[in-house]
């Protein structure tokens, strides 16, 4: 289970922990799905708004992998990897006890970057790779 401070996202008995970013490392969204029907012929022009009863939910993560004594970095991006291009559900989960929260969803979008100044050096110490997800939790809701 992830930290106050981590993020794991596991599959199949495969996860990884992204350290996060800041106080904006998890973002929550909602989005309302909403159809907008211009009415022609109206001078001013009008349009309705209808309400589609739809709500999506998304999860954003930003933080990075960074090596730690159990696990380097590349190692973290290739199960991250495995874990994007792989269909099905994952599981999210941050917190610990009262805190802790855990959700299952689709990953809609992942980006994983390499620092620049540290990209296929064997003599640097640590690896960092900054990673971003979006997380489509559960289905539409209305």
């Amino acid at each position: 289970m992830a930290t106050d401070y981590e993020i794991t996202i596991s599959k199949d008995g495969t996860s990884v922990d992204i350290l996060l970013n800041s106080i904006n490392g998890v973002e929550h969204d909602f989005d309302r799905k909403v159809e907008i029907i211009p009415k022609p012929k109206n001078d001013p022009p009008l349009v309705l708004n209808i309400d589609l009863q739809q709500l999506v939910e998304i999860i954003s993560v930003t933080g990075f992998l960074e090596d730690e004594s159990g696990e380097s970095a590349l190692t973290k991006k290739t199960n991250l990897r495995s874990i994007m291009q792989s269909s099905g559900t994952v599981l999210v989960s941050w917190g610990t006890g009262a805190r802790a929260q855990s959700f299952t969803g689709n990953i809609l979008k992942g980006r994983i970057g390499e620092s620049s100044g540290r990209l296929g050096d064997e003599g640097s110490q640590n690896k960092i790779f900054g990673v971003q997800l979006q997380i489509s939790i559960g289905t539409n809701k209305g």
